[in-house]
Formats: structure tokens, C-alpha cells, sequence
């Protein structure tokens, strides 16, 4: 039985079914004249996608490759209003379009939020992989891409916290896979060809893909011998170097070293779809300290030199992509020390991918703890951690209400600190429902090579096990 689509009619604007309720459940890609969107915790995650059409005219080349031939004339005959359309999606014989962009965009939604996590488990994909991975699909849909912004993990994760109304302009990539230095290029915010793009490669995102994905020649020469992923690594790289071929792009030789691929900025905040999101399951102490009986000083909450502590959840929406361990709360403490009351926040740091030859730069992040603000670094003897300490300005910060001396992670010049705090219990539930999406992934029929490779790899060592 075809589904029926709810399609609203807006002046020259069309919107196919209700857009997935928070970023990041969204897998995008940015067509021409359109939007496309799946919801990855859906159960019709396999099914057709969700749409904004911004340019029905642009979109009527292709639109009939993933609606079919009558969804799509339905969908774009549809009155103004509300209405509903049968739309039975391509013929199996003619599916590879859909199935491509479907693909296209579960990568893109992986390289944006993918939540790897030591400690929920989740090992981090190879960002080399999974931009090989996009470029392949990319080059299956390429007709139906919007040059300067059809592609890229940031598509997904650009937005304002403030903003929920639904699919958006999302703008144009500016860059995932190394979470180092959070300020976009000077003049590059609102401006897609400044986020680290030459003009060529605006025009044509497959070749930027292909570019991006250069150092996956090495890792998949690494996997080339593999019992398990060998002949996958073999037959992408032979599909990558005659993909950089056809479009013209340098590929590094089998043993020699990849060109450094070009380095982009993290996207400063844009809302791609509505605002919210899902993280940890059990993982979280919870974001409340309880205050110990007066000290000798008579403070309350100062029992020697112990004070508060607690743990509050990161947002993700607040911290680039790849940076903290998505399901590892951040611990705060107050202590004692030499007559000031200082507060000490640490964070665990992502795991990287053991098949990620490039070391990253670590993210710029900062911390605030009721009125008082401080960066965090990585931990000089636990590299494993970003870390900072502040002083207070008085015991009375200790005595606010929770609300006012919640913490909050974020990551400057990458997004807003927002309200005080981590995410809710609500948000906490629907991240751990990504934590378990991403489990899946890793061992599912379906699963990109990026996937099976990182559930073969693990956290340690540098070759699958």
C-alpha cells in the first residue's frame, strides 16, 4: 500500500510530512530545490524522506526519483493548505537514487553526531572513511545536489538553540572530522565559500568530498589485508581513484602519502531543523550536589575541605563534533584551598578512531559555573580529559538555587553557553535512544564501512581486531 505524505502549500514553498523533531535524529541532504531529511530513530528510517521544497521548479528534475513518478507530480500539483498525496516511491528497478541519497545522508548525519563514547561503548568512526563514504554516495545523486551546500557533516549541526520551528535554511558546510580551533575564517560566518572552501570546490561537492577524503587511501591500504574487511576496503578504494579520476581531482598511489586534506573550520551554530537532543543512558550522576553540614567555619555545604560536587550532562548541540564523550557527564567539585573556594570541572574527551592517522587539534572549551566563567584544556597528566579551575567569588555562590550555579559546557566562537545547565531528562532519554541507534549500527546488515570498521577496531590499537 503507498503511503500517504501530508504536503503543505505555502506561497512558492512545499513541505512533504513533519520534519524529525530535534537535529540530532536528523540525517540531511541538501538538494537542489529541496531539503531532505530522515529521521534516524523512526521506524520508517528506510522509507522515503521528509522534504522542504524551497524551488519546486528546480526540484521537479529529480523529485520523481524518490517520490516516483506520480508522488512526486502530486506532491507538487498540491493546493495551498494542507493536503494529502499518494506517493508510492520509485520502482524497484529505479530505487538507486533514493537509496543512494538515504545513504548520503545517514553519513552526513554520522560525521555531525555520531555519539562515540568509552563509555557508553560507541567507538569513534574514522573521519577518512566516512568522507570516502559520502563522496561514493555523492557521486550516485550527483545530479540532484545543490553545489554549494548539498554535503557535509555541519549541514546537520548548524543551528540556533532559540530557533524550533521546523526545516530551515541550513547554509552552506564548514567542515567536521577535526573539532580543532572553534572560530570560523574571518567573514565566514553566514557565508558558505569562506568556511574553508575554494570556489571549484563549492561548485562541485563530489570533488570536494574526494579532496577531504584523499588520507582514506592509506587507511584503506592499511585494511586491504583484513579477513573480515579487506575485500570492502579493496573494492572502495578502487571505486574512490576511479571516482577522483572522472572528476578530476589528485588520488594518492596505493603506499604513498595522502596530500593533507583541506582543513575547515567548525560550523558556527545555524538551525538545520528543530531544536533539542538525545545523550546517555545511565551514565549521569545527575546535575545536583548535596550540601554537607557546617564546617568549623560554619560554611555550610564545606564539610573540610570537600564542598559540592556533581555532574551535569554536555549538550551536544554546544561542542563541536567529536570533542567530549557524548555519554560521560562533566564533574564539577568545589574545594578549600589556601583560604579561596575554588571550583574544578572536568570533561572526558571523545575517543578517537585507532584508524585515524591525523592527530586533532583539541577544541577550544570553556566553562561556566554559576557567575563565573573559565576555559577548559586538556589535562596535562590525563590527556584523556579537559580540565579548568576557577576561583569563587564568596560562599554565597553556594547557597543560590541549583539553577543559578548549574554548569555548562560549550565550546566558544562554535555556539552560545544558552541557558545555564545541561539538557534535560527529556533530552537525556532521546540521546540514549542514539547511543543505542549508534550500538546498532556498528553490527547491522546495513552498516557503512566506517561502521564495521570501527566496531573491528575498537578504542585501542591501530589495526582491526
Amino acid at each position: 500500500m503507498s503511503p500517504a505524505l501530508r504536503v503543505t502549500r505555502a506561497g512558492g514553498a512545499l513541505r512533504v510530512g513533519g520534519p524529525p523533531p530535534h537535529p540530532e535524529q536528523a540525517a540531511l541532504v541538501e538538494a537542489r530545490g529541496a531539503l531532505l531529511a530522515w529521521d534516524v530513530l523512526a521506524a520508517e528510517e528506510a522509507g522515503l524522506p521528509v522534504a522542504e521544497i524551497h524551488d519546486p521548479h528546480a526540484a521537479a528534475d529529480w523529485l520523481w526519483e524518490i517520490y516516483g513518478p506520480g508522488g512526486a507530480d502530486a506532491i507538487l500539483g498540491a493546493g495551498e493548505g494542507t493536503s494529502r498525496v499518494t506517493a508510492e516511491g520509485p520502482a524497484p528497478a529505479e530505487s538507486g537514487v533514493l537509496d543512494a541519497a538515504r545513504r548520503l545522508g545517514h553519513l552526513s548525519w554520522a560525521a555531525a553526531w555520531w555519539p562515540a563514547s568509552a563509555v557508553a561503548g560507541v567507538p569513534a568512526l574514522a573521519p577518512a572513511l566516512l568522507a570516502a563514504e559520502q563522496a561514493l554516495a555523492a557521486t550516485a545523486v550527483e545530479h540532484l545536489l545543490d553545489a554549494p551546500g548539498a554535503l557535509g557533516p555541519p549541514l546537520a549541526r548548524r543551528r540556533e538553540p532559540q530557533d524550533a520551528a521546523g526545516l530551515r535554511d541550513p547554509g552552506a558546510p564548514g567542515a567536521a572530522g577535526d573539532p580543532g580551533g572553534n572560530e570560523p575564517p574571518d567573514g565566514a560566518a553566514g557565508d558558505p565559500l569562506a568556511l574553508g572552501l575554494s570556489d571549484a570546490a563549492a561548485e562541485d561537492p563530489v570533488a570536494r568530498l574526494l579532496r577531504r577524503a584523499a588520507p582514506a587511501a592509506g587507511v584503506l591500504a592499511a585494511l586491504a589485508g583484513d579477513p573480515e574487511l579487506g575485500a570492502a576496503a579493496r573494492e572502495t578504494a578502487e571505486r574512490l581513484a576511479a571516482a577522483a579520476e572522472s572528476w578530476g581531482v589528485d588520488w594518492p598511489e596505493p603506499g604513498r602519502p595522502a596530500p593533507a586534506a583541506p582543513r575547515q573550520a567548525p560550523a558556527a551554530p545555524r538551525l538545520a531543523l528543530a531544536a533539542g537532543g538525545p545523550a546517555g543512558r545511565h551514565v549521569f550522576p545527575g546535575a545536583s550536589g548535596a550540601l554537607g553540614p557546617p564546617d568549623s567555619s560554619g560554611t555550610p555545604g564545606l564539610p573540610g575541605l570537600a564542598g559540592l560536587s556533581g555532574s551535569v550532562p554536555v549538550d551536544w548541540a554546544l561542542v563541536p563534533p567529536g570533542a567530549v564523550d557524548a555519554a560521560a557527564g562533566a564533574a564539577w567539585s568545589v574545594t578549600r584551598r589556601a583560604g579561596a573556594l575554588l571550583v574544578t570541572v572536568t570533561v572526558p574527551r571523545a575517543p578517537r578512531s585507532p584508524l585515524d592517522p591525523r592527530e586533532p587539534h583539541p577544541p577550544r572549551l570553556a566553562a561556566r559555573f554559576g557567575p563565573v566563567e573559565f576555559p577548559l584544556a586538556p589535562a596535562p597528566r590525563r590527556p584523556g580529559e579537559f580540565t579548568g579551575e576557577a576561583e569563587l567569588p564568596g560562599a554565597a555562590v553556594l547557597l543560590l538555587p541549583p539553577a543559578r550555579r548549574a554548569l555548562t559546557v560549550w565550546a566558544p566562537g562554535f555556539a552560545a553557553p544558552g541557558r545555564p545547565g545541561g539538557p534535560g531528562e527529556e533530552a537525556t532519554a532521546r540521546r540514549a535512544a542514539l547511543l543505542r541507534h549508534a550500538g546498532h549500527r556498528l553490527t547491522a546488515p546495513g552498516a557503512t564501512l566506517a561502521e564495521r570498521a570501527a566496531y573491528h577496531a575498537g578504542f585501542t590499537g591501530g589495526e582491526p581486531r
